[in-house]
């Protein structure tokens, strides 16, 4: 089967629907929600450069699914692309319609200071010899508050089997 995350909103939630590649993509089962925001425990998702704008829900968006030693890791982007806060969380389960369970460690990709900031909304891959990268989009602003660039962080699965990056020399 195929399986399709998607989620763009401040309202609703990231959901999964899986599909039949052979019978024209039919929806076999879902749309089913995976994950949406709160924060009310979970800070990084509110607003602002600095998390300090309260009182909106973010914008949940950026879904991406990878599968690693049998668990489903759902990474996600919020609050908002424009804000140097911007970051992805993360969500695991056991199978790829979930139940999703949240990553205490989340935001699990964040860069708020430097030349580049606001790390979210990308994508996580494995290279031919083994090594995982979180490439992110990083705004720039200097066009347009929603310019971006594109950053490539080290990650890793830890022993605890949660997700973490690292972009200390992101800026370079």
């Amino acid at each position: 089967y195929v399986y399709v995350y998607e989620g763009l909103s401040r309202y609703a939630p990231i959901h999964v629907s899986k599909l039949d590649p052979n019978n024209d993509m039919k929806l076999v089962e879902g749309p089913v929600y995976c994950c949406e925001s709160d924060v009310w425990n979970r800070g990084f998702e509110r607003f602002g450069d600095n998390n300090e704008i309260g009182g909106e829900l973010p914008y949940v968006e950026g879904a991406w699914m990878n599968k690693y030693n049998g668990k489903y890791y759902l990474t996600y982007a919020a609050p908002d692309t424009k804000y140097s806060s911007y970051a992805d969380g993360c969500f695991v389960g056991n199978g790829p319609m979930g139940p999703f369970t949240y990553c205490e460690n989340s935001p699990v990709a964040w860069k708020n200071s430097g030349f580049l900031r606001g790390a979210g909304h990308g994508c996580l891959f494995e290279d031919l010899k083994g090594n995982w990268w979180k490439m992110d989009t990083v705004s720039i602003s200097v066009n347009h508050e929603y310019e971006r660039r594109l950053i490539l962080l080290p990650a890793k699965f830890g022993e605890d089997g949660l997700l973490y990056t690292n972009a200390v020399r992101s800026d370079y």
